[in-house]
């Protein structure tokens, strides 16, 4: 079967014989593939903002909050019938509030969220918030081993990293003396894994027997009672307070090998309840609180707030005189459901129901509906801003096309008076804008795919060149950002195809009125053209 001659030519014109394309046919390509390319990532990154948010919200509150509208002394039969229900896998209690908190003239007002340190990581992931919290700067020279909730109890309280480095409170501290194991016959190094936020600020030395024992002294609270043996590790010193593992090397350890360590206490902050108060209008003084920082936490929901801690429940109930109360519960429902707002709706709904008018049931995405109507209503003016862009490459496509019809007015005479057709000359040049528009639309598919895929090595790049990248990470997670490819999401596939069609569709649209110019010339005219 013979090619149609209009179509042979459409071909040739963009790919001549002797040359494997043609110069504006690149420069056509080009135009329509990055028009396509920046269509399709600018719309996958917001959707891979808009999963990452989810994310950070779900992991900060859970996906349902069910809010007492008074406290509750019932609360614990409540968060029974809350846990019966068959759609959530955990839930925990909770209460709110505000305190003054001052360290050494440092006052700040931070939000206080009381939690149950055996429940809550059944629901919320708060120790992944402790593992990520950022280390106060002015310390950067002394190590401190990650805290957990065991180490918050009465007498302790977590902060965000960004309030403890700006009043300059912080955990317990580390600091190994390089020096006392420079002679050491062994390369085997101690390691303290634990410093609980009650232990005082000391020096330990310890010092090997022989290399299976070795002994711990405290320069304040002296020595151990017992030498330790290397196989019967971890090892607990002060009482429990402190932790050490031992990680052995090729020549483990030796006779006379000595390491000394510093422990720095964790700082005391003063905290100053509403109760308090309340009794000072009584006359009955009452002094602060005073309790350890056992560690930093850093909440992905930038909402939770900069100024904020976190505390045992029993506690905060103390310090807002509301013993035996809570505010509500955070649930976190089983897997599947959560990606099905009408399922979440239909929990909280039943929810309601069941406990009564005392609760309100609120879903992650009703209580944040504002910040995502408006990630989305970005997304959409990105695309408005992008779409031009499209337009650029296919007015200079609808240019080249009409430049080269008139350079070729004499030959599309011609062909008119061969037995030509209008509409077999006006295809010759759509067939090009929608050629054009294929191979654009192919590059643009591979070019964003490929920008997808290395995104963390070109983020790793751009982002210190404009920004601060640990200020920029902390609220865009670009080095971590899911965003998909086409054959992961059918969100994005349906991306991909909608600005493959936009790119499609705008370059056939390009070679129209060439087309529509080239069909309209008369025979006799287009050859006495000069």
């Amino acid at each position: 079967m013979k090619m149609p001659w209009h179509f042979y030519l459409a071909f040739k014109q963009l790919f001549p014989t002797g040359r494997w394309v043609s110069f504006f046919s690149v420069l056509a390509i080009v135009g329509v593939a990055l028009g396509v390319n920046v269509m399709i990532v600018v719309v996958a990154f917001m959707k891979g903002f808009q999963s990452q948010f989810r994310d950070d919200v779900l992991d900060t509150y859970g996906e349902i909050r069910v809010l007492a509208m008074e406290g509750r002394e019932s609360w614990p039969k409540d968060l029974a019938a809350i846990e019966a229900d068959p759609a959530v896998q955990a839930a925990t209690p909770f209460m709110q509030g505000f305190v003054f908190l001052d360290f050494y003239g440092q006052g700040r007002v931070p939000s206080v969220t009381g939690v149950d340190p055996e429940k809550v990581l059944d629901a919320l992931p708060l120790d992944k918030f402790i593992r990520e919290a950022s280390a106060v700067q002015r310390y950067a020279y002394y190590a401190s081993p990650d805290p957990t909730l065991n180490d918050l109890d009465d007498e302790t309280v977590l902060l965000s990293a960004a309030m403890g480095d700006r009043i300059g409170a912080h955990p317990p501290l580390i600091l190994f003396d390089k020096n006392s194991s420079l002679s050491n016959a062994g390369d085997g190094q101690p390691k303290v894994t634990r410093v609980s936020a009650l232990s005082v600020a000391d020096l330990w030395t310890l010092t090997f027997d022989s290399p299976e024992t070795f002994r711990a002294k405290a320069e304040l609270q002296g020595p151990e009672d017992k030498p330790f043996r290397l196989g019967e590790g971890p090892f607990d010193l002060a009482g429990g307070m402190i932790s050490l593992e031992l990680a052995a090397g090729q020549e483990p350890f030796a006779k006379g090998d000595v390491f000394r360590f510093e422990i720095m206490e964790a700082s005391t902050v003063e905290v100053y309840a509403p109760v308090m108060l309340d009794r000072a209008r009584r006359d009955e003084l009452t002094p602060p609180r005073e309790l350890r920082v056992a560690g930093f936490f850093e909440a992905p929901w930038r909402q939770f707030g900069e100024d904020s801690s976190i505390c045992s429940l029993r506690l905060l109930q103390e310090l807002n005189g509301q013993e035996g109360l809570v505010h509500g519960f955070n649930l976190r429902l089983k897997p599947g459901i959560v990606d099905s707002d009408a399922e979440v709706e239909a929990v909280a709904a039943r929810l309601d129901a069941q406990l009564g008018e005392g609760y309100r049931s609120v879903t992650w995405f009703d209580e944040n509906a504002w910040f995502f109507d408006l990630l989305k209503f970005e997304e959409y003016l990105m695309i408005l801003i992008m779409v031009p862009i499209g337009l650029v490459a296919a007015f200079a496509i609808a240019i080249a096309l009409m430049t080269s019809v008139i350079r070729r007015t004499r030959e599309i005479g011609l062909l008119v008076a061969m037995g030509g057709t209008r509409a077999q000359v006006g295809a010759v040049f759509c067939l090009q804008g929608l050629v054009i528009g294929g191979c654009g639309t192919l590059a643009g598919w591979s070019l964003a795919s490929l920008m997808i895929h290395f995104r963390r090595s070109m983020m790793e790049v751009i982002v210190p060149l404009f920004a601060d990248q640990v200020n920029v990470e902390q609220y865009y997670h670009f080095l971590t950002l899911k965003v998909y490819q086409p054959w992961e999401s059918p969100e994005i596939l349906q991306t991909f195809l909608v600005a493959g069609c936009f790119g499609l569709v705008v370059s056939t649209l390009a070679g129209l009125l060439p087309a529509w110019k080239a069909a309209s010339l008369k025979p006799a005219d287009a050859l006495r053209s000069e």
